[in-house]
């Protein structure tokens, strides 16, 4: 019988090694797990705020572009004035184009690894 409970008393130890083991794993995963949750939050305040960047200059791009030929027409604004602001305008619309797409991909893989 002495060596039974022996073997007993071994195993017990061992379990209560694995149930520290499991507690420490389940520490380190919650801690994992709201770190990355900080990082997400992190990606998406960033992602809003470029997101209302970006659909304030698409928003008031235009305008300015109207607003710009308007005086051109009028004689207002001269032509290598128009000539350089046009080509400004343009490389606006480009960026304001490109970080759209940069956006759409973005919330886009978030939300295919948010999926998983």
């Amino acid at each position: 019988m002495g060596l039974n409970d022996l073997t007993i008393e071994k195993l017990i130890t061992e379990i209560n090694g694995y149930k520290e083991k499991m507690r420490t794993i389940h520490e380190e995963y919650g801690h994992a797990s709201q770190d990355l949750q900080d990082r997400i939050n992190v990606l998406g305040y960033t992602l809003n705020e470029h997101l209302k960047s970006t659909k304030d200059a698409m928003a008031t791009t235009p305008q300015r572009l109207l607003n710009l030929e308007m005086k051109f027409v009028t004689g207002d604004v001269n032509e290598s004035e128009y000539r350089a602001q046009r080509a400004e305008f343009k490389g606006l619309l480009e960026n304001n184009a490109q970080s759209s797409k940069a956006c759409s991909r973005t919330i886009s893989r978030a939300s295919k690894k948010s999926n998983r």
